[in-house]
């Protein structure tokens, strides 16, 4: 039988096994899943980005292809052959033409064009980016969720085992009459509570990798690692941001979104300087070369040789080309809006995650430095009033839960805190596996 000053110390014992790491039952530790390895296969198979770029290359194509002149024609015919015996050599102005013409686009619209095609590559350059950091930050929120889910099962398995010795240890008690059926009762609805906890722990983890299983496939299945990444180090953060400023952060100008609109934009101006272009006419060149055969008698004859210059009159452009570039300046007023208002969105973003930060850093050292070592003492003082006859066996149970439950709420913060952090480095990309593409500042 166990004596009380034994029982207590048995409880002790089970209350320092908190800080044990278990494993999963149904988790493989093969092969663990990193975060930068599960940001490798992210990237790496990327088709979303692949069939941008894949579109940004017609651009570019199709600006070359407009910049390019018109294929010359050629002309081969018969001139003034008589039609009373179609003697070629019969009349002296009877000839066999060949004639080229080339037509020549007016000031520098083929340039222009090409720009326009350059630039909207380049906006979708970036669009393709883009496209990677907001992956890179859904990978990295859905593998943070993962290692809550998982370091929480490890802390619900803990006291799980932490429940079943005291259940052992009540069980012992009640035989000697130190206890009541009360306190048998409490633990097993509590361990029943544990079971179904790991349950709905279990869903959310399967439904998290379903999610991951997006950007990185068959990966997402794996075991992830224990380690976090070290981003709440960073100073940077909060360094330089002035929340009760307006102005827009610098490095918000250097994102991709807004780089993007800027070679819209860019494009739009050349739109409109190839609109003003048009009211310069289209030339044409013209060269001909007549033959002309010997004349009945055998006199040889001379050849004609002809060169001209076409010029379009623009009569009727003037109405039609204002028209033209009031539609190039109203688009290009409509992205420079875009673009603002992309700014004062992405600052706004900035501005809360910041605030969101320093809030849950704060958390976090009251939770490391207050909450969870009250926890710590509270369930040392209700196992010391237990052992003195002062307090119930509840207790325990109680003051045990919540030691738990602190710690799961501390590591809680932590991820939401580097799921915050993830957030921010979408809006100032610090990844060096993220470079902007085809951009020279």
């Amino acid at each position: 039988m166990y004596s009380q000053s034994g029982r207590v110390n048995f409880i002790f014992c089970a209350l320092l096994l908190a800080n044990t790491s278990l494993a999963s039952a149904n988790t493989s530790r093969a092969y663990p899943l990193s975060l930068a390895v599960a940001e490798q296969y992210a990237l790496a198979n990327n088709p979303a980005a692949a069939s941008i770029r894949a579109q940004a290359q017609t651009y570019k194509a199709a600006g070359e292809h407009q910049a390019q002149l018109p294929n010359p024609q050629m002309k081969l015919g018969v001139a003034n052959l008589p039609v009373d015996s179609f003697d070629f050599n019969q009349e002296h102005m009877s000839q066999f033409k060949i004639e080229l013409s080339q037509k020549i686009p007016g000031g520098d619209s083929r340039a222009m064009r090409q720009d326009i095609g350059d630039f909207k590559a380049q906006s979708l350059q970036f669009s393709a980016t883009e496209n990677e950091l907001k992956r890179l930050k859904a990978v990295r929120q859905g593998w943070l969720e993962l290692h809550y889910l998982r370091r929480s099962e490890q802390l619900v398995l803990e006291h799980q085992k932490i429940l079943k010795q005291l259940l052992t240890v009540a069980q012992s008690s009640y035989q000697v009459g130190n206890s009541n059926q009360q306190d048998l009762l409490l633990v097993e609805l509590q361990l029943s509570k544990l079971d179904n906890e790991i349950l709905s722990i279990g869903e959310k983890e399967a439904i998290e990798r379903s999610k991951l299983s997006r950007w990185i496939g068959h990966h997402a299945w794996q075991p992830i690692t224990d380690q976090l990444p070290d981003w709440r180090d960073q100073t940077w953060l909060s360094q330089s941001f002035d929340l009760a400023q307006s102005v827009i952060h610098p490095r918000l100008l250097q994102h991709p979104k807004v780089i993007q609109q800027d070679k819209q934009l860019q494009a739009s101006r050349r739109g409109v300087d190839l609109a003003k272009e048009a009211y310069k006419p289209n030339w044409g060149v013209n060269l001909g070369y007549g033959y002309r055969d010997k004349s009945p008698t055998g006199e040889e004859r001379a050849d004609f040789f002809s060169a001209s210059v076409t010029v379009e009159i623009p009569w009727f452009n003037g109405k039609r080309q204002d028209k033209n570039i009031s539609q190039s300046l109203y688009q290009q007023k409509s992205i420079q809006n875009t673009r603002l208002d992309t700014l004062q969105q992405l600052q706004a973003e900035l501005t809360l995650l910041v605030l969101r930060n320093e809030q849950l850093e704060k958390k976090h050292q009251l939770y490391k430095n207050n909450i969870i070592k009250k926890a710590s003492q509270q369930t040392k003082a209700a196992l010391t009033a237990y052992q003195n006859n002062q307090g119930v066996f509840s207790s325990v149970v109680q003051a045990c839960a919540e030691n738990i439950d602190a710690k799961r709420q501390s590591h809680r913060i932590v991820i939401e805190q580097l799921k915050t952090i993830a957030a921010i480095f979408y809006l100032l990309p610090q990844s060096a596996a993220i470079k902007h593409k085809d951009y020279q500042p």
